[in-house]
């Protein structure tokens, strides 16, 4: 009789842990909204992870904090048991539109898409390229759009010189800074090169206006100079100084 207690009091401690309630889901939001550089706490305990940490982090008691407009993942670990929430960090300044950035697209589709603005200038390059130059009715912002063989490889935004501040208030929202030189700064949607799509080149590009193109960034020039595939691209944009 006295084994049988013994063993009994082995035995309960084991039961109570195997009920004790970690069984259940873990009470997650499927979707959270939050605008770019704010917080919002998930008051979950467990281990935190952020499946893109340029858009959104989460520290280890569960507060997201949003750095880039985008999509991020929370996941939190407990145990057994896991759950994830989508984050949707959302611009605070909307001031201007992105260019058109469907790399490939010929030459119909981004007339197309650029339909409701007016067409300052059309140019073939003589070796098989376009460039388009478009403006927000008579004024600024400017879009110029560069084909290479009809598919197109990169655009630019030519914002006026008086609305530098706006434009980079409008533009950090998306990118980081990746470096700059003399001339121009660069910069990326990633915390690094391997994690980016997209490159941007911005600088001066008059007087009157400063202008920001952009590329994409494949496997190929992910490994090279940044700086050296924004010389494939004609960056005189006078045609827009005399846009009236």
């Amino acid at each position: 009789m006295k084994k049988f207690f013994v063993a009994m009091a082995f035995a309960l401690p084991l039961v109570f842990t195997s009920c004790n309630g970690n069984d259940e889901p873990i009470d997650l939001p499927s979707r959270v909204d939050v605008n770019v550089y704010e917080s919002h706490a998930l008051e979950v305990s467990g281990t935190w992870t952020s499946s893109n940490e340029f858009v959104a982090t989460v520290d280890k008691k569960g507060n997201i904090t949003a750095h880039h407009v985008g999509d991020a993942v929370i996941t939190v670990v407990d145990g057994d048991r896991t759950a994830s929430c989508k984050v949707n960090v959302k611009p605070v300044n909307t001031s201007y539109t992105f260019p058109f950035m469907v790399w490939g697209s010929d030459l119909y589709t981004v007339k197309s898409f650029n339909s409701n603005l007016t067409l300052l200038e059309e140019y073939a390059d003589g070796e098989g390229g376009y460039i388009l130059t478009y403006l927000t009715g008579n004024t600024f912002p400017g879009y110029v759009y560069y084909l290479d063989a009809d598919a197109l490889i990169a655009n630019s935004i030519v914002v006026d010189i008086n609305e530098t501040d706006a434009w980079e208030a409008f533009m950090y929202q998306y990118y980081a800074d990746l470096e700059e030189d003399e001339e121009w700064f660069y910069l990326i949607n990633g915390n690094t090169v391997a994690e980016a799509t997209i490159a941007v080149q911005y600088g001066w590009n008059d007087e009157d206006s400063i202008i920001a193109t952009f590329m994409p960034l494949t496997e190929e020039t992910r490994s090279g100079d940044i700086k050296e595939m924004f010389k494939n691209v004609d960056l005189d944009k006078s045609v827009l100084v005399n846009r009236k």
